[in-house]
């Protein structure tokens, strides 16, 4: 076997060696696909907290306009005591649920807000 010959076979194994070492690492990076699905659950843990104070705004909807033309409120009551006769004659006796000053009630054409008189006499 002359020498050109024996060379050109070396040559085209060491092409085989070359055309096949590439796939050697083509799994390695498959090893760390399955790690980022472990905290995936854990963010849905406090979905329902902020479903618990719903309720609390709808209290005082219907008690502004109860004691309209009733001789129980007078002109110049002040803005305590006119919410003090609201709630004892609606039976909403808790002392949590007073909300002076958001309360607003209309009486004979006046309109009496945060403590203050406003209207025609």
């Amino acid at each position: 076997m002359p020498v050109s010959a024996g060379y050109n076979h070396l040559r085209s194994q060491k092409e085989e060696v070359k055309v096949w070492s590439p796939l050697v690492h083509v799994s390695i990076p498959l090893i760390h696909l399955n790690t980022p699905l472990i905290h995936l659950s854990t963010p849905h843990i406090h979905l329902n907290i902020p479903l618990i104070h719903l309720n609390i705004p709808l209290i005082h909807l219907n008690t502004s306009l109860i004691h309209r033309n009733t001789s129980l409120i007078h002109r110049n009551t002040s803005l305590i005591h006119l919410s003090l006769v609201l709630h004892s004659s609606t039976s909403i006796l808790h002392s949590s649920t007073l909300i002076l000053p958001s309360s607003i009630s209309v009486v004979s054409g006046d309109i009496i807000a945060a403590g203050v008189q406003t209207g025609r006499r």
